[in-house]
C-alpha cells in the first residue's frame, strides 16, 4: 500500500506552498487530499485501477491524475518543481515542534537560515543573534525553539518503564477529576508494558466540547514543564525531566477504538488495517467502519 506515502506527498506539498504564502485555499485543497488518502480504506493502487479515484470524497480530476503519476514514476512532476523552491534544510527546520510555515519563512527570507545547524549557531549567540532583530520572533519564539532543538538532539534516548509509569499514572488520576471526563487509560509502548518508554499517550474520552478546558488544565499541572501543542483534540507537553506527554481526547463512543490504535505498535496496526480492508473495514482511532462507495458508515 503507497496510501500514506502519497499522502505525505501532498502533505509536503501544502507545506511548501504554504511556506511561499501561496493562496490559502490551494494548501488547504492540498491537505484536504493528503487527509482523503489516510482515511482510504483500500490500497490507493487499487482504487486507482479500478478507476474509482474521484468517486473519493476530497480528491478531484487534477489530484487523481497526480496520484496516478506518483503510482507510475514514483513522483509528481508539480510537486517537484514546488520543492526546487524552496532550500531542504528550510523543510527540516519545519520538523521542529511549533516552527510552522510562517516561522521558517521568517528564519529563511528575513534571517538568512536554511538549515538546522544554522538556526543552532544563530541559537548559540544568544543576545547576539541578529533573528532577534526580525519582526515576528522574538527572543520568547527563539527559546521555545532552541528547547525543542535541545529536545529532538535528546530523544532518540528512552526512559524506563520504572519512571514513565508513575508519571502517566499521575496525569491520569488528575484527569479522571476533570468535568466531562468519563475515562482515562494511558497507551502506546507503557501499556504494552515495553521495559523503555518514548513518549507517553494518555486517551481520555469526553465530548469534543470539552477538549479545549482539557488541555488547558492538564498543561496547569505541577509536572508540566513546557507546553508544545494545545488544541481540542489532542495537547502535548513536557515535564521537568523531558518526557512528553500526549493527551488526546475523543468521544467515549470512540474511546475503545483509540486505546486500540494508541497502543498497538505501528507494525500490529497495520496488521489490524490489512484485514480490515480484507473484511471491507476501516479502523482508526475514532472506530471500525462499514466502507461502501467510498464513503464510511459506522
Amino acid at each position: 500500500m503507497k496510501n500514506q506515502e502519497i499522502a505525505k506527498a501532498f502533505e509536503r506539498a501544502a507545506d511548501i506552498l504554504a511556506l511561499l504564502d501561496e493562496n490559502m485555499f490551494r494548501v488547504l485543497a492540498l491537505r484536504k487530499v493528503a487527509r482523503a488518502i489516510e482515511e482510504m480504506a483500500a490500497p490507493i493502487e487499487q482504487v486507482a485501477a479500478e478507476g474509482g479515484l474521484e468517486a473519493v470524497a476530497g480528491i478531484g480530476k487534477s489530484s487523481a491524475e497526480r496520484i496516478k503519476e506518483y503510482l507510475r514514476s514514483g513522483k509528481i512532476a508539480e510537486f517537484e518543481d514546488i520543492a526546487a523552491q524552496v532550500p531542504a534544510g528550510v523543510l527540516e527546520i519545519m520538523k521542529i515542534p511549533t516552527v510552522g510555515p510562517k516561522t521558517a519563512a521568517l528564519l529563511w527570507k528575513e534571517g538568512g537560515v536554511t538549515t538546522v545547524e544554522g538556526l543552532k549557531k544563530e541559537m548559540e549567540l544568544g543576545e547576539k543573534s541578529e533573528l532577534l532583530k526580525i519582526k515576528g520572533l522574538g527572543a520568547k519564539k527563539l527559546m521555545k525553539m532552541k528547547e525543542n532543538l535541545e529536545h529532538l538532539a535528546a530523544s532518540s534516548g528512552r526512559i524506563r518503564i520504572g519512571e514513565a509509569l508513575p508519571i502517566a499514572e499521575a496525569i491520569a488520576e488528575f484527569l479522571r477529576t476533570l468535568p466531562g471526563v468519563k475515562a482515562v487509560q494511558y497507551c502506546g509502548s507503557l501499556r504494552r508494558g515495553k521495559e523503555t518508554i518514548g513518549d507517553i499517550d494518555i486517551a481520555v474520552a469526553a465530548a469534543a466540547a470539552k477538549g479545549e478546558a482539557i488541555g488547558k488544565a492538564v498543561t496547569g499541572h505541577p509536572m508540566c514543564a513546557s507546553v508544545i501543542q494545545l488544541g481540542e483534540s489532542k495537547t502535548s507537553f513536557r515535564t521537568a525531566g523531558g518526557v512528553q506527554v500526549d493527551v488526546r481526547v475523543v468521544p467515549p463512543e470512540s474511546f475503545g477504538a483509540a486505546i486500540q490504535y494508541f497502543t498497538g505498535s505501528k507494525e500490529h496496526n497495520v496488521k489490524l488495517r490489512e484485514r480490515a480492508i480484507k473484511m471491507g473495514l476501516k479502523v482508526n482511532e475514532w472506530g471500525v467502519y462499514k466502507v461502501a462507495g467510498g464513503r464510511r458508515r459506522r
